[in-house]
């Protein structure tokens, strides 16, 4: 793109970009376009994805030990369900699911729950053939409350592992179903022997289309967008050292194949996605995207996040052709000193772009060992990316000379970079504990 161009398109941004800061002395997150204010209409929406093992990951990467540990679970939400207060229960008409509807006021965690329908699916643990694959149907659970609102908790097998998905949620419904949820996944998960595996992930999707709702305009949400990727991107060791160990390395723009593109490619997203921007009327609505925005937004996003470029050199989900650290060792000898060898790695995409959901998927995260640390990383993204508006200069994606990376991840000097990171969030030791299973609370560079 020409350097005219560019500037056009970084100068319009930042336009757009000023019109949809709050206005001084305003209240709460009101955006401005045209001098008219939207204030958000729904909260921003998290799906997530929870991971389950047999404990100790004894032999849950065995079929009939798989299918035992699912067995036993469907026996404890089964036993969960029916000790709760009850109206009454019944079979369903096809004979597949088992309806529970509960009393008015219930108990802890039923309080809210109105009416819950249990389909037990039909499983095969690590499946070995395309037969087989197709048989698999997940367990699911709908969820009615009383004041109407519906979700849907899907069990099924992962691979190796048994995943949990809930239907998306707002901050303040995760935080009003915690309860419920903390028994119906993680309760029901333990009772049968299944815990979250050390080594794990905790997927987190977070839905585009909200993010539109929530700030109502296209323009703040894509912008909000950006900047949160650019800005995760920029502190590499939030997505290993932080939200999840050092053998689980998040894959990033430094990292190159053979030809060296991922940094390029990445920029070159962007530099779409701020053009894209720069094109969308300054209207205060909420309009959803037109589905040649959303075309324009996959492809752009499919660069950010690197997804389509991983899918091309995916080699059995490991990479092969990834040349990161002979990368960074040509930028700093130094560098070598602190690194596990590659070998001992586990290079795992950060970052990814759901084209079915256009959502965009959060994967370098340890698995969450209960509904609240779920909440805590929610509640963390949802004020970074209400933070991003009030930066009105666009980011710009770091260099490998300049990223963070070459510090290590036991300097002072990254210490000091991870606690600008979450010190506008007021985020505390107490608060991250729990994703910082490999440091120490001494070692932990956030404000008591």
């Amino acid at each position: 793109m020409p350097r005219t161009m560019k500037n056009f398109h970084l100068i319009t941004l930042l336009f757009l970009v000023m019109s949809c800061l709050p206005k001084a002395g305003s209240q709460g997150s009101t955006y401005l376009l045209n001098g008219e204010s939207s204030s958000p209409k729904k909260g921003i929406l998290f799906g997530p994805e929870f991971e389950f093992d047999l404990e100790a990951g004894a032999s849950g990467r065995q079929s009939q030990s798989g299918k035992e540990g699912i067995g036993k679970f469907h026996e404890q939400l089964l036993q969960l369900l029916q000790k709760a207060e009850l109206e009454s229960s019944e079979v369903s008409r096809n004979g597949e699911s088992k309806v529970f509807h509960f009393k008015k006021n219930a108990s802890p965690p039923f309080t809210d729950l109105k009416l819950a329908t249990l389909t037990l699916g039909i499983y095969a643990s690590n499946p070995t053939n395309q037969d087989e694959v197709e048989q698999i149907r997940p367990t699911r659970l709908q969820l009615e409350t009383w004041e109407g609102k519906g979700y849907t908790v899907t069990y099924a097998t992962d691979d190796v592992l048994f995943e949990v998905q809930i239907s998306p949620l707002t901050l303040e419904e995760v935080r009003r179903h915690r309860p419920l949820f903390e028994a119906v996944i993680f309760q029901s998960m333990k009772g049968a022997g299944l815990v979250p595996p050390v080594d794990g992930g905790g997927h987190i999707h977070i839905g585009v289309d909200s993010l539109v709702e929530h700030f109502g305009s296209r323009v703040a949400a894509l912008y909000s967008l950006r900047q949160f990727i650019v800005d995760l991107y920029n502190h590499p060791h939030i997505l290993t050292r932080i939200m999840r160990s050092e053998k689980n390395f998040a894959i990033n723009p430094w990292m190159t194949d053979t030809l060296g593109r991922g940094y390029d490619i990445v920029q070159d997203g962007i530099k779409r996605l701020d053009a894209m921007i720069a094109k969308l009327p300054q209207a205060t609505s909420a309009q959803s995207l037109s589905e040649a925005q959303i075309d324009q937004l996959r492809e752009a996003m499919s660069d950010v996040t690197l997804t389509g470029y991983l899918d091309e050199i995916d080699h059995g989900r490991y990479y092969d052709d990834l040349h990161y650290f002979d990368s960074l060792k040509e930028v700093d000898e130094t560098y070598d000193q602190f690194l596990i060898k590659p070998d001992d790695r586990n290079l795992y995409p950060a970052l990814r772009y759901s084209e079915r959901y256009n959502t965009l998927e959060i994967r370098s995260l340890r698995a969450q060992r209960n509904f609240s640390e779920f909440y805590v990383l929610a509640t963390l993204f949802s004020l970074k990316l209400e933070q991003n508006l009030s930066i009105a200069q666009p980011l710009e994606l770091l260099s490998l000379e300049q990223s963070p990376l070459r510090l290590g991840f036991h300097s002072a000097k990254i210490k000091d970079e991870i606690r600008r990171y979450f010190e506008p969030l007021k985020i505390t030791k107490k608060d991250l504990s729990f994703m910082v299973r490999s440091l120490t609370q001494e070692e932990l560079p956030i404000c008591p």
